[in-house]
């Protein structure tokens, strides 16, 4: 709207827009303040929740504002919390806990509303209607269960990419997750240690039947789940970032062996942090299997990420606009 009469200045200072947005940067005032960043930049990504590597999501306050469709829902996003979108046709990060684990708000996306429909144009990019304040083309996660194309023992999943982890952008097309193989490998495992595993469980009241052993399955589906999405966020397997702090040209091998660290290494429950171990640290003599054992007999499997260490929670970064690391 727009009073009559004076002059320009005048004509200019008695436009109202609706809904009222005095600082005219596109979004209304009343969500601002209801988020308490008024007055802010159009353009601003600020997002500090949870923390990580760096702040931001790659969506800017006007696209939080705008908003974006999930599951066929329009919703708008908190400028204060960061936002990652996932597509999850099997539901195996939705089921796993994802955003509770890593604290994000995430998002799951039907495939074209996360450019997930098997094209290059724009592929995993969820900002794609691209208008005012965009700042980074976002990507979404893709996550799905996959085969490996022969057996291989242990081989549990992985996140497809170069060797550079982290944002979302550098995770090439999928997470994938090799159902089929955990659950060869647990019933393998199952089979060959069923009198000592009885035994534990029976120790808890609990027996080794069909039904334990699908939660079994289901918990290790879940724990591989987390640690290969979170690659695609930035987070590395345990020793890894401390590896990175190494003068160049320093001898790892002597490193790993003088701060005795290797991936196995480091808070138990941490989904990061490799449950088996093929490498030649002195203190690690284990059979591979061994602490997959010791999930069977009773142990929680890991469904955290730790603060201590590695800091898993403190590589986090979301926003494409960041750089990852190498491996």
């Amino acid at each position: 709207m727009r009073g009559a009469g004076g002059a320009e200045e005048d004509r200019r200072a008695r436009w109202l827009t609706l809904p009222l947005d005095e600082n005219r940067n596109g979004i209304a005032d009343c969500w601002e303040k209801a988020h308490n960043i008024y007055p802010c930049a159009g353009d601003a990504d600020d997002d500090g929740e949870p923390e990580g590597k760096a702040p931001g999501d790659g969506l800017s306050a006007w696209e939080e504002y705008r908003g974006f469709f999930v599951r066929g829902k329009h919703e708008r996003l908190d400028p204060n919390r960061k936002d990652l979108f996932v597509h999850d046709p099997d539901r195996l990060a939705e089921k796993a806990g994802f955003g509770p684990i890593t604290g994000l708000e995430v998002h799951y996306v039907e495939p074209e509303e996360g450019r997930c429909t098997g094209t290059d144009d724009r592929a995993r990019v969820v900002n794609f209607r691209a208008g005012l304040s965009h700042l980074v083309d976002q990507h979404c996660l893709w996550i799905k269960k996959d085969a490996l194309p022969e057996p291989d023992p242990f081989n549990w999943g992985c996140c497809e990419g170069g060797r550079e982890i982290g944002p979302p952008r550098t995770a090439d097309r999928y997470v994938l997750v090799y159902a089929d193989q955990i659950r060869a490998d647990l019933q393998r495992t199952v089979q060959e240690n069923r009198p000592e595993i009885t035994n534990a469980l029976g120790q808890r009241g609990l027996r080794p039947d069909a039904a334990w052993l699908e939660g079994q399955i289901d918990a290790a589906v879940a724990m591989t789940t987390i640690h290969e999405a979170c690659h695609g966020l930035g987070i590395s397997h345990h020793y890894t970032s401390l590896l990175q702090t190494l003068p160049k040209g320093a001898d790892v091998e002597k490193a790993v062996m003088d701060l005795d660290i290797s991936p196995s290494t480091g808070q138990m429950s941490c989904v990061m942090r490799y449950t088996r171990d093929w490498g030649k640290h002195p203190r690690l003599t284990f059979k591979a299997e061994s602490e997959t054992l010791d999930m069977l007999r009773g142990r929680p499997w890991p469904n955290t990420l730790c603060e201590t260490l590695d800091d898993c929670r403190g590589q986090m970064v979301v926003s494409d606009r960041e750089q990852g690391h190498m491996y």
